[in-house]
């Protein structure tokens, strides 16, 4: 065991130079490949933030009959969130 071990310190110190910027490399690398991971899981859901936070909607009708009772009917169909006039 003793031999190994000294052969592991003589190499290391006659290499420690390019395992320093091995691992310097490999630390850049990991560095950027968390940073896309991270702005790739934001860019993932900046659309649904946008609507969250621009009350969007999500369907628009346009009727051109009179007004009132058709869209109080079309704001109690089940699934509907909330229903408005535009004029």
């Amino acid at each position: 065991m003793p031999a190994v071990l000294r052969t592991l310190r003589s190499d290391l110190r006659s290499r420690w130079r390019p395992l320093l910027g091995l691992a310097l490399l490999l630390g850049l690398v990991g560095g950027a490949v968390l940073a896309c991971a991270a702005g790739a899981r934001r860019t993932d859901t900046a659309y649904g933030r946008l609507l969250t936070w621009a009350h969007a909607s999500q369907v628009q009708v346009v009727y051109g009959g009179g007004a009132g009772a058709y869209y109080h009917a079309v704001a109690s169909l089940p699934g509907v969130e909330s229903a408005g006039e535009v004029d």
